[in-house]
């Protein structure tokens, strides 16, 4: 519980106040679309295709609309987890869709800002993304029973967090240059500190619980120290161990 409320604390002190303002665990930013299995969804998948490959043509806002498409299908999952007579199938489908938006955005953004490093601002939105995408997925299974339809969400998870894990090591490697991006690095990981804390609490399981904490311990020492790369691969285990 100490740990808990330092990371928190170091969390708030190292947030600017407009983030702030928005509490210290935001959620998925979005509601999702028509569902698989709905006469709209039949129009839905055709007029995003002409939305983004016709009608849209600056490759930064084609990315931008694929990030944002890949968190209406995680959106979707919800509804179709825990409707009226859900199948697997739907599940399915709205697993695929999402698989194909998120690597997509991801390509996307690392292509952009390496024509241009100025647009490092699209990784970082990347980032927060699927961290949410991640949180708001794990938190879909709480309770779930364990079958075939919570395996998909749990692919998706994993989908989530290889992506994740993809551009902020992109960002770490390519855009680390300065104490300004150690410390945007460094807030990144107490936020990924804080999802892990979050799961923590839904287990009673002490072993688990042990190695978690001690891995936690460790990967702050790394963040505290700039490693933010080798913070994050910490932290990564500790959420295998818990999730």
């Amino acid at each position: 519980m100490h740990s808990y409320i330092r990371i928190t604390l170091t969390i708030i002190l190292l947030l600017p106040i407009h983030v702030l303002a928005h509490g210290l665990e935001p959620g998925l930013r979005v509601d999702p679309g028509s569902l698989p299995g709905s006469f709209k969804y039949l129009f839905e998948r055709p007029a995003e295709w002409i939305d983004v490959n016709l009608l849209t043509l600056s490759t930064k806002e084609k990315q931008d609309k694929k990030r944002q498409l890949s968190s209406e299908r995680v959106a979707e999952m919800g509804p179709l987890l825990y409707g009226e007579n859900p199948k697997l199938k739907h599940l399915e489908t709205a697993l695929g869709r999402y698989q194909y938006y998120l690597e997509s955005a991801e390509d996307m953004a690392e292509k952009i800002i390496f024509l241009d490093g100025a647009e490092i601002g699209i990784a970082e939105q990347f980032e927060e993304e699927t961290r949410l995408q991640e949180k708001f997925l794990r938190e879909l299974l709480e309770g779930a029973p364990n079958n075939e339809l919570t395996t998909v969400v749990r692919q998706a998870v994993t989908l989530a967090r290889l992506q994740n894990e993809k551009i902020f090591k992109f960002m770490v490697k390519n855009y680390q240059f300065t104490d300004a991006d150690i410390r945007k690095h460094q807030i990144i990981l107490s936020w990924h500190m804080l999802l892990v804390r979050e799961a923590m609490q839904l287990t009673d399981d002490q072993d688990k619980l042990k190695k978690a904490e001690d891995l936690l311990v460790e990967a702050e020492k790394h963040r505290r120290a700039g490693l933010n790369k080798e913070g994050y691969d910490l932290i990564s285990k500790a959420k295998n161990i818990v999730y």
